[in-house]
């Protein structure tokens, strides 16, 4: 009995494994056939995650980075700004402080050059003194203009002239020759004696006539005949205008003022510091400059004893003689002191206002 019970509870349980049995194998091949969507499944979920996540640590750092950025950049235009602010405020004090020295040195300038070199009375004179002689010059000219037209209009011209052999002819009418008028000067006797001589075989005379003009401060031994004056005279007058005619402004190049104000410009540039600039170095103690120091490197020039040089002699060329040696050198200063106060030289006084 009960040997039938068991087999009908395997026969009845028999089909329930098998059916298990295949079902686990269809789920198992199933799940084997669906591997690799689920795989692709699996990756695409990963990548989606970690790209937002990654996403999202990108973001926040970048907008870390973008507050410390902008925090910076403010903080560094407002030094910028401060910066420019004082050298704005530098520059307008510059500029003021060089607008008073130039009306300082203007003012001085006008002062000192009025004391000891221009003379406002010695210059009207000067220009009344030209003004006279232009009119002079022009008085002159003119009265040679007017000789000379009437020389022109009283002796033979070209068109006139007194020995062609036929008559001239002005519009169609014969003009009769005119001879000069006038005295016969002594040295012309001789001339106007052969002249009658000559006149009974037709043979016309050279006629002389006397200079109806001289010449303005010159004779005849001058070159060039004439109110001029020759080289060396200009030469002698441009070298002496030199020291006549001498101003301060005169005794400068024309572009002094522009190449100072250009190397300055220049020094300026090349010696700039920003308002950070600092230099952190250690103190170097260094020796004094000596003669040798500062001295170019070459062989020493030996002589006997010293020189000197004696003070110039108009006309002469330098000369240089030998002094005593064994002195101090406030014995020689004194001595060319001394020659300096005796020559004859000219020398313009100090440029220092007076208190």
């Amino acid at each position: 009995m009960a040997t039938s019970t068991a087999l009908t509870d395997l026969q009845l349980v028999r089909p329930l494994v098998d059916a298990l049995y295949s079902r686990l194998f269809t789920e198992l091949q199933a799940a084997e056939d669906h591997y690799a969507a689920e795989m692709r499944a699996a990756s695409e979920i990963q990548r989606i995650f970690r790209g937002a996540l990654c996403r999202f640590r990108y973001e926040k750092v970048r907008r870390a980075i973008e507050l410390i950025q902008r925090v910076y950049r403010g903080f560094v235009t407002r030094c910028e700004v401060q910066a420019l602010r004082a050298r704005r405020l530098k520059d307008q004090q510059l500029a003021f402080f060089n607008a008073q020295a130039e009306s300082i040195q203007r003012v001085f300038k006008g002062f000192w050059s009025r004391r000891y070199l221009h003379d406002y009375y010695a210059m009207k004179r000067y220009l009344l003194e030209v003004v006279e002689r232009g009119e002079r010059s022009r008085t002159y000219l003119q009265e040679v203009a007017d000789a000379h037209l009437k020389e022109q209009l009283e002796c033979p011209g070209v068109y006139n002239p007194p020995y062609a052999k036929s008559q001239p002819h002005v519009l169609g009418e014969v003009q009769p020759k005119q001879a000069p008028q006038g005295d016969v000067a002594p040295d012309l006797v001789g001339f106007v004696v052969a002249r009658e001589a000559l006149a009974c075989y037709g043979i016309q005379a050279y006629e002389k006539f006397l200079l109806s003009t001289a010449t303005a401060n010159v004779g005849r031994q001058q070159a060039i005949q004439g109110p001029f004056k020759t080289s060396r005279q200009i030469a002698l007058l441009n070298s002496r205008a030199a020291t006549n005619f001498r101003s301060l402004t005169s005794s400068v190049r024309y572009d002094k003022v522009d190449k100072e104000v250009r190397m300055q410009k220049r020094i300026a540039k090349m010696t700039y510091k920003g308002p950070g600039f600092r230099v952190m170095k250690t103190h170097v103690s260094r020796p004094g400059p000596t003669v040798q120091a500062d001295s170019l490197y070459t062989a020493p020039v030996e002589f006997r004893s010293d020189y000197t040089e004696l003070p110039k002699i108009p006309g002469k060329v330098q000369f240089l003689t030998a002094v005593e040696s064994g002195k101090s050198f406030q014995d020689y200063t004194a001595e060319l002191a001394q020659q300096e106060v005796t020559s004859e030289v000219p020398r313009l006084p100090p440029l220092t206002p007076k208190a």
